[in-house]
């Protein structure tokens, strides 16, 4: 395997852990729909640099993927849910609940079939309540996190399917460690998320309804949801989803908080890098540059804001066709690139001493 494509690989590895890290409730979305953009900008400023193309093809794709997903499978669960904090994390969790929010609003407008009509009236009430209720819940940032629960899932043991485990939301780490596959897996772990959320969602107001708090806590047994409808929810919110997040975070409420999980992302990426603990010597050595390269670029003035509009512009785009999409992120890395590559050589330059 060639250096950039290799490069490419170990980039998108890269950039899902951080997104895991950063934003885990998340991490899903935004992978799904623009992991190919920090793939792409990454690869380009690793191949373009001697010492981080020279690592990554001497290390190897394997080596590089156990050491970035490492984090990702075990010590997730010891660092917080956002490296920015409390007002980011509320943010954020908020902008996804009321991306979900106003995706049943337009899927259920674009119903045409009579049977899932009317199941969607008896099901997507009560999915909009549990919603509500978080939204405007005054302990908001308890309740917005318990909409997206993550679990846990010990080493060797096999992930567990939407049907078994409507009580929690598809692990960050199931997701990453098997995003780079290929597409169609991505898009199954996806509508797993969902249904996932919605057959929890939906069975928490069939127990409150019951005047029956106490089974929230002890949830043993649920409802499916029924089909057709189900089907139909997997597909249609997995590409109503994405497009609702990018208007979401370009309003002046969520802006700032989302331009913070830019840079917040860099920094888990750069993190895990840093300080794996089991890598070799030798390893370290190789990793090093890497790791160094990714904290750079993320110290550049308006890297993080780039980011971030170019996020938002690729996940408004999620609806369009794969040759479409991956045209337009490969037009937008090499933008950034553009903008960024020469700034991040004379920082470098500077750094070791070669510029004064």
């Amino acid at each position: 395997m060639d250096k950039k494509k290799l490069a490419k690989q170990a980039a998108i590895i890269a950039a899902c852990t951080g997104i895991a890290i950063a934003a885990p409730q998340f991490a899903p979305f935004l992978a799904f729909a623009s992991k190919d953009l920090i793939g792409d900008v990454f690869s380009q400023f690793f191949t373009e640099n001697d010492k981080t193309a020279d690592s990554i093809g001497k290390i190897g794709i394997n080596a590089v993927g156990g050491i970035l997903t490492n984090l990702a499978s075990s010590a997730i669960w010891d660092v917080p849910n956002s490296l920015g904090g409390g007002k980011q994390n509320e943010d954020l969790a908020r902008a996804l609940a009321q991306a979900y929010h106003n995706s049943l609003d337009v899927v259920e407008s674009k119903i045409a079939d009579d049977v899932v009509k009317e199941q969607a009236a008896k099901v997507f009430p009560l999915l909009r309540a549990r919603l509500d209720r978080a939204l405007a819940a005054k302990n908001r940032e308890d309740e917005l996190l318990a909409l997206f629960p993550l679990r846990k899932t010990e080493k060797n043991q096999q992930p567990q399917d939407a049907a078994q485990s409507f009580g929690n939301a598809l692990s960050a780490e199931d997701f990453i460690l098997k995003l780079s596959a290929d597409d169609a897996s991505a898009t199954g772990l996806l509508a797993d998320e969902i249904e996932i959320a919605a057959r929890r969602w939906y069975n928490e107001e069939i127990r409150l309804g019951d005047n029956d708090s106490s089974s929230l806590l002890k949830l043993t047994a649920d409802t499916a949801l029924p089909e057709p409808l189900r089907g139909f929810l997997r597909k249609a919110m997995a590409a109503e989803i994405p497009s609702q997040i990018s208007r979401i975070v370009k309003d002046k409420e969520f802006e700032n908080s989302w331009i913070s999980f830019q840079r917040s992302h860099l920094q888990a990426i750069y993190s895990e890098l840093q300080k794996n603990k089991t890598l070799s010597v030798e390893e370290k050595a190789l990793i090093a540059p890497l790791a160094e390269r990714l904290n750079n670029l993320s110290k550049l003035e308006n890297v993080p804001e780039t980011l971030a509009a170019m996020s938002a512009d690729i996940l408004s785009r999620s609806h369009e066709s794969e040759a479409n999409l991956k045209q337009f992120i490969a037009v937008q890395a090499g933008n950034f690139a553009a903008k960024f590559a020469v700034q991040l050589s004379e920082m470098e330059a500077r750094l070791t001493g070669v510029l004064t």
